[in-house]
């Protein structure tokens, strides 16, 4: 039996830092976008029934998915939010001011003036677990609640203990439509994925952030354009996205743009126009060599070397001349055909 456990997207409340509880507030423009990304990310997982909360932000958050995919769906209170009482609508600084009082455990198991401690909650939400574990043996069961009771699936899901509630609630904290993926087999829980909101990333976003990790690039000034497997051009003129898509429709996009980078394993490979249009954000797996070693270099032939296994970027004096694969003992050459000196010239020279 596998568990989806999801936290409803964003509301214009949550965007405000304000605290929510029963309030049965609507996602803001930002969460409807992010739930359509979820419906993606979900849409090719077998999912065999769904549990909701029947407040809107959590049926809002499932709606896109299931638009894909028929699923039966069951709305229920049980998976409401904690009750806040008193402090609903209100900014959270102010019910973490109340709580100061008492220790940091307080804020989850002390009574809230018109509403109820985490206790109660996970108490009500271990009840509804266990008829769906009933009912739903051996299905995989996707779950669209709130911050506080996702929390609480997870809890009771691992068997955790009460009094280890405190640390527990930091350890599985949820951001706004993170997804939790639990497998139960033989009565034994295991978390396939953590609170990951990783479905949310852009495709820009996530390259960039692999290229900073290997680079250390931090921006792409450019509109992307995927053409054939992992590889990249980038656009600056005036033509959108749209009307790039459509001329692709028509004939081949290579034309459009400067071809950048081409994924190589696990790892970016920069293009020599890559190398200069970024060059002043280039900070990480730079890799020198002499005047010697270049000689070799702009002549094709790969370099006999010491040097950090994986891609780098190979650089003489101040420029960037290219980019290599790292054995740890050869650099294999990317200098391409046509930007390769030839024997027969460079005697010439």
């Amino acid at each position: 039996m596998k568990f989806f456990i999801i936290r409803h997207a964003e509301t214009e409340l949550n965007k405000n830092g304000r605290i929510q509880g029963h309030i049965d507030a609507e996602l803001s423009e930002e969460g409807k976008q992010q739930a359509e990304k979820l419906a993606q990310a979900l849409s090719k997982e077998k999912i065999d029934a769904v549990y909701c909360s029947d407040l809107k932000r959590c049926r809002q958050t499932i709606a896109p998915l299931l638009k894909i995919k028929e699923i039966p769906t069951t709305y229920t209170k049980k998976l409401r939010e904690r009750k806040y009482g008193i402090f609903e609508g209100k900014p959270k600084e102010e019910f973490f001011k109340y709580m100061s009082v008492d220790n940091f455990i307080a804020k989850y198991k002390r009574k809230i003036p018109g509403g109820e401690t985490f206790d109660k909650m996970r108490e009500r939400t271990a009840a509804l677990l266990n008829r769906i574990i009933e009912k739903e043996k051996d299905k995989n069961v996707l779950i669209s609640t709130h911050g506080g009771v996702s929390i609480a699936v997870i809890i009771n899901l691992l068997n955790g203990k009460p009094e280890k509630d405190n640390e527990n609630y930091e350890k599985y904290r949820a951001s706004n439509t993170s997804l939790t993926i639990i497998n139960i087999e033989n009565n034994s829980p295991e978390v396939l994925l953590l609170s990951s909101t990783k479905h949310l990333q852009t495709e820009k976003r996530r390259i960039r952030e692999e290229l900073n990790a290997q680079f250390g690039i931090s921006e792409l000034p450019f509109l992307l354009i995927e053409t054939g497997k992992d590889r990249i051009r980038g656009y600056s003129g005036h033509l959108s996205k749209e009307e790039i898509m459509q001329i692709g429709r028509l004939a081949p996009v290579e034309g459009i743009g400067v071809y950048l980078l081409r994924k190589e394993i696990a790892e970016w490979r920069l293009s020599f126009d890559a190398l200069h249009l970024l060059k002043e954000q280039i900070t990480k797996n730079i890799f020198e060599i002499n005047e010697q070693q270049l000689n070799e270099w702009i002549r094709g032939n790969d370099l006999e070397i010491q040097a950090p296994a994986g891609i780098l970027i190979i650089k003489y004096k101040g420029d960037f001349i290219g980019s290599a694969i790292s054995s740890g003992t050869k650099l294999h050459n990317y200098v391409p055909k046509e930007r390769r000196l030839r024997s027969k010239i460079a005697k010439l020279l």
